[in-house]
């Protein structure tokens, strides 16, 4: 009841039903939405609910993220990691009407982006902005591209067409919240797919907002009294080492057999020692 105290779907009737749902959905989440709701009246009800064209994402998720903020803003720091889960709604015969093509392609369903808020002991506070997309279907009469093509065809869209403006997308709504939690500092978080140059010049214009980016490029960076640009890498292992924590790096499974990127590759779990290096860098940036 507090999280959806703000929920407005336009119709009071409408409002009742997505609070019984969610609390159904929400006593037993492993359960199919059949065993959830329990009986055949509650099951129409719900079906009919999910038809009703007042019934949206962006409504739905609202009070949620309402609610977030006004945890966040309660807190002294809040770190906002973001990241993409698939949806899968494979099925063995009929498939579902607006399904995608998932990263392998024989999979179909949807992605999911979400910003996510936490303290700084990693207690969730809930979801901040999400974004909710399904890529197009191929056209069984139009022959396969190569991976050049694709690569040509991803190099010529414009950043805010691309997927991965998504990353800016998350990156830009906590500024825009770190604006008006003026007490609170946050701090937006990417793994290496967000190590995007568009991010590092997005402008910082609130001083309780910062960033942490998991480095995918060895980018050139330009050291004073230097002629020539150094490798990242190079440039911060000269610095001197402030701590080492040690981690568990947990086992992955490649999902695509011809995948090259190493950072989707099988790999064991293992222990492993991070030594943290503090400094400031200059970015040279070739367009």
């Amino acid at each position: 009841m507090d999280e959806l105290v703000t929920a407005n779907l336009n119709d009071k009737r409408l409002n009742d039903c997505f609070r019984d749902i969610l609390e159904m959905l929400g006593d037993r989440p492993h359960a199919s939405i059949p065993a959830a709701l329990g009986g055949r009246a509650e099951l129409k009800a719900a079906y009919r609910f999910f038809d009703n064209e007042k019934v949206t994402p962006p409504k739905l998720l609202a009070p949620h993220f309402a609610a977030t903020a006004k945890r966040c803003q309660e807190q002294t720091v809040v770190l906002f990691p973001q990241d993409t889960t698939e949806l899968e709604f494979t099925r063995p015969e009929q498939q579902v009407v607006g399904a995608g093509p998932l990263a392998d392609s024989s999979r179909l369903g949807a992605f999911l982006h979400l910003t996510e808020a936490f303290t700084e002991n990693g207690t969730p506070l809930g979801a901040l902005v999400a974004k909710l997309w399904t890529r197009d279907l191929p056209d069984p009469d139009t022959p396969k591209p190569s991976r050049a093509e694709k690569e040509r065809i991803r190099r010529s869209l414009p950043f805010e067409e691309k997927e991965s403006f998504r990353w800016l997308e998350g990156f830009r709504a906590v500024q825009a919240f770190a604006k008006t939690s003026p007490n609170t500092t946050c701090v937006s978080l990417c793994d290496s797919e967000g190590d995007i140059y568009e991010l590092m010049a997005e402008p910082r214009t609130a001083d309780n907002f910062h960033w942490i980016i998991r480095v995918y490029h060895d980018r050139a960076v330009l050291v004073e009294q230097e002629d020539r640009p150094r490798p990242l890498r190079e440039a911060m292992l000269e610095l001197p080492m402030l701590f080492t924590n040690d981690i568990t790096v947990h086992q992955r499974k490649q999902r695509i057999s011809n995948e090259t990127s190493p950072r989707k590759k099988t790999r064991a779990a293992r222990q492993t020692t991070v030594s943290v290096r503090a400094g400031t860098v200059f970015i040279r940036h070739v367009p």
